[in-house]
This record gives C-alpha cells, sequence and structure tokens, in this order.
C-alpha cells in the first residue's frame, strides 16, 4: 500500500505529521480467449465473441479492471453426397475411395473447435444394358430416339452425370405381318382350324387376328368341296 503525508508546519519552520492517507491506485489487465460455443469467464458463460470489461474490486481498495477480448467459434458439421465413377477423391481426407458407402474425417479447427464431416459415396461402374425385341414393323428405341426398320444390334455410348460410360445394346428383330395361303379340297363340309367354324361351299375363307407379338395375321383358305362320286 502506498501512502501519502499530511504535514504541518509551525511559525518556526518545523514540521509535524498529522497524518498518513493511502493513495488508491487501479491495475488495469487484459485477456484474450479462443473457445469453442461458449466461454466462461467469472463465473458467466459468453456465447458471442466481443469486448468485455469486468472491474474487480480489493480489500485494500486497489480495484483491477479487466478486459477481455474473446472470440467465439463453433463445432463445424457437414453432410455430403457423391455419386462417382469407379473411385473418388475426397479432398476432406486426400484419400481414394473405390466402394461405395459412408466415409468420415474428424478435425480441429483453428478456433479450437472439432470439424467433423460426412461424406455419403455411391461408386458405380460401368453401366451396360442389353435388350432384345421383337416388333411388328419399325421400333423406336426409346435410348436413342431413333426408329429401325432392319432387324439386327444396335448401339448407344453415353456418359452418365458422374462421368461413367454408358454402353446399352439392342437386339431387334422386326417381323412382318404374318400371311399364310392354304389350298384344301375336301369332300363335303370342311371345318377350318383357323376359325373353327364349317364350310359347305367352295371358295375363299379369311381369318384376320393378332400375334402374341402383336403383328397383324392375315390367313386365307382356297378351299374346294368335291360331293361324293357314285357310279
Amino acid at each position: 500500500m502506498i501512502y501519502y503525508k499530511v504535514i504541518a508546519i509551525d511559525s518556526a519552520g518545523n514540521e509535524e505529521i498529522l497524518d498518513a492517507l493511502p493513495i488508491v491506485t487501479s491495475f488495469y489487465d487484459t485477456v484474450y480467449a479462443t473457445s469453442c460455443d461458449y466461454y466462461i469467464w467469472y463465473e458467466n458463460e459468453y456465447h458471442a465473441s466481443g469486448e468485455y470489461v469486468r472491474t474487480v474490486p480489493s480489500d485494500e481498495g486497489n480495484d483491477s479492471i479487466i478486459t477481455l477480448f474473446l472470440t467465439i467459434g463453433h463445432k463445424q458439421h457437414s453432410y455430403t453426397e457423391v455419386t462417382a465413377c469407379n473411385s473418388y477423391t475426397w479432398e476432406k481426407t486426400g484419400q481414394t475411395y473405390k466402394k461405395s458407402g459412408l466415409k468420415f474425417y474428424k478435425g480441429t479447427a483453428d478456433d479450437g473447435c472439432p470439424i467433423r464431416d460426412t461424406l455419403k459415396l455411391t461408386v458405380t461402374d460401368r453401366i451396360h444394358s442389353y435388350t432384345e425385341v421383337t416388333n411388328c414393323g419399325p421400333y423406336t428405341w426409346d435410348v436413342t430416339g431413333q426408329t429401325y426398320n432392319k432387324s439386327g444390334l444396335k448401339f448407344h455410348k453415353g456418359t452418365t452425370q458422374s462421368g461413367c460410360p454408358i454402353r446399352d445394346t439392342l437386339e431387334l428383330t422386326i417381323i412382318d405381318r404374318y400371311h399364310s395361303y392354304t389350298e384344301v379340297e375336301s369332300c363335303g363340309p370342311y371345318t377350318w382350324d383357323k376359325t373353327g367354324q364349317t364350310y359347305n361351299k367352295s371358295g375363299l375363307k379369311f381369318c384376320k387376328g393378332t400375334a402374341d407379338d402383336g403383328c397383324p395375321i392375315r390367313d386365307t383358305l382356297s378351299l374346294t368341296i368335291t360331293d361324293r362320286i357314285h357310279s
């Protein structure tokens, strides 16, 4: 403690100390702190960055004035979904992954807060498809948008959004309409299996229908009915 003196001087020039009083002084201090999410200072909880001042009294009368410069950081979490062809290199870890699944990264930011990153990775191989189609007449392939009039193998090449190559193959069989022409000579009535009907007179008979593949059927029967021959 620092004191100052109260002195009296008489007419003869003699000094007399009457009292000694303390000199009250204040102390200043500065604190810099960085914390994650919150910071406790003198039993108070702070959640925001900023400048905070607190006066700490002393029994001797010397107050301490403390200034806190506080930086509050926060936990960092991220979730990312990625679809890649064959393999994927994640910049968070620098590793290359060839299998689908969840990948994790843990670290610490400059402010001391934890980092938790999650990657949901889907690794796809090359996409190949092979389709067989039988059609009556021209066929339009939805993969290429083209219409084909001849049977044979058709191909399509492309790339998915993730960069994987696409290879599609179409084996196309184009069938013309089904036509048949049959000549029959019968003695008496004749039942045609195409229609299930029995005919008593000669002539051309017709049957129209649709095959399982959607193609039209056109059958013609040339029927000759002869009477019994008696002699």
